[in-house]
């Protein structure tokens, strides 16, 4: 791709040096007009350019291949985080989170803990905040909740169940996580509130646009003012 441009630009000029050079010759001699040369020169400039249109997509070509190979290969990933053979699905009652002695790290062999010995309870209805610098691993926190990671040691239970026991699909549903920076897809808004739930009734999308950020609305995913761990 990188000699395209070059290769294409020394065709143009070295076609059109050979219509002038032949071209010019005939005018010399009196067979062929200098408006027809002209003409000439205009219509291969015009041929060229369209060569030229054509081969620069093949520079677009070459970029949403390896754009395609990118999203197969993201596709074809099996995620190594999976329910158990007994995972319990609707277990999930009040939203009672206990973190007990948490520890992660990204790495299976990685001694630099990015959570180490975390213990808190969020009773259900009580909003709590978690501070901390950047890179402190406050969203890696949150994220454990929905095991999108999986902790390193301890446990994270909700109403008593351990989130490794309860079936992935049951335990995604029923918990909302507003992003710390919120993306509208394109569409109306309402689409983006039911983007986790595309079944949602009317009503379910009302509450959700009118609900508070301090609450918990089932499987809503919807861009909102408040921010909230």
């Amino acid at each position: 791709m990188s000699l395209n441009m070059p290769l294409m630009m020394l065709v143009i000029n070295v076609s059109i040096v050979a219509v002038l050079w032949f071209g010019g010759l005939q005018s010399w001699n009196g067979s062929l007009p200098v408006c027809q040369l002209i003409a000439i020169i205009n219509y291969i400039t015009q041929l060229l350019m369209s060569i030229l249109m054509l081969s620069n997509m093949l520079t677009f070509f070459s970029r949403a291949k390896v754009s395609a190979d990118r999203e197969n290969e993201v596709f074809s990933t099996i995620s190594e985080i999976t329910d158990v053979d007994s995972a319990k699905k609707d277990s999930i009652h009040h939203g009672r989170i206990v973190f007990d002695n948490v520890s992660f790290s990204y790495g299976s062999t990685d001694d630099n803990l990015v959570l180490d010995g975390i213990n808190f309870t969020a009773e259900p209805g009580e909003t709590m905040a978690i501070l901390g610098a950047t890179g402190a691993g406050k969203s890696t926190l949150v994220s454990l909740i929905p095991r999108l990671y999986e902790v390193s040691s301890g446990s994270i239970t909700i109403d008593g169940s351990d989130t490794r026991k309860i079936a992935l699909e049951d335990l995604r549903r029923r918990r909302g996580y507003v992003m710390q920076q919120s993306i509208l897809f394109s569409g109306t808004i309402r689409d983006n509130i039911r983007y986790g739930r595309p079944e949602a009734t009317d009503e379910e999308v009302e509450q959700a646009a009118d609900f508070d950020c301090a609450g918990v609305i089932n499987s809503a995913n919807y861009p909102h003012h408040g921010r909230q761990y």
